[in-house]
C-alpha cells in the first residue's frame, strides 16, 4: 500500500518546488562611481552578493569609464545578482601594452597612472572585511550612485 503513496508525494514535491534552480536572480546594474563627488575613472568596483552558498561566480565586476560609469557583469553575462551585496573599489588593471618588466612598459604603466586623477583610492574600500559600503541590488532600480569618502 506504501508505493500507491510514493508518486502522489513526489508529484506535490515537484509542484512546490517549481523550477528553481536554486540560481539567484540577475538584474541589470549600472551606476556612477564617484570619490568626494568626483567621477573615478579606470577603478574596479565589485558587488559581492551576500546570499550564502553562492560561488564566486556570482561576484559582478566592471572598470569604471572616464567619467566613473559601470555596467556590472557576472562571467555569465550582464548583471549583478539582487539582493544584498557588498561593495569593493580598487585601482582598474593597466592597459595590456602596459603590463611587463620592458622598459617601454614601464613607462606606459608610468604615464597611464599619471593620468588617473582623484587618487589614491582609499584602503579600506579594497578590502570585502573593511569595506564600509553595501547595496541591496532589486529588479525595480537599475542605476546605482556609488560615492566614496575619503
Amino acid at each position: 500500500m506504501q508505493k500507491y503513496y510514493f508518486w502522489p508525494v513526489l508529484c506535490l514535491v515537484i509542484a512546490l518546488s517549481g523550477c528553481n534552480t536554486g540560481e539567484p536572480e540577475i538584474v541589470p546594474v549600472t551606476g556612477t562611481l564617484t570619490l568626494n563627488g568626483k567621477p573615478l575613472a579606470h577603478a574596479e568596483i565589485s558587488f559581492v552578493p551576500m546570499q550564502e552558498g553562492l560561488s564566486g561566480h556570482y561576484i559582478a565586476t566592471a572598470v569604471t569609464d572616464d567619467q566613473g560609469k559601470f555596467t556590472l557583469k557576472i562571467p555569465k553575462g550582464a548583471g549583478a545578482c539582487a539582493g544584498e551585496n557588498k561593495v569593493t573599489v580598487i585601482e582598474g588593471p593597466l592597459p595590456d601594452e602596459a603590463r611587463g618588466q620592458s622598459a617601454k612598459a614601464q613607462i606606459l604603466a608610468s604615464q597611464f597612472t599619471a593620468k588617473l586623477t582623484n587618487r589614491p583610492i582609499p584602503p579600506q574600500y579594497a578590502s570585502l572585511a573593511q569595506s564600509p559600503l553595501s547595496v541591496t541590488v532589486t529588479k525595480d532600480q537599475s542605476d546605482y550612485p556609488i560615492d566614496l569618502k575619503r
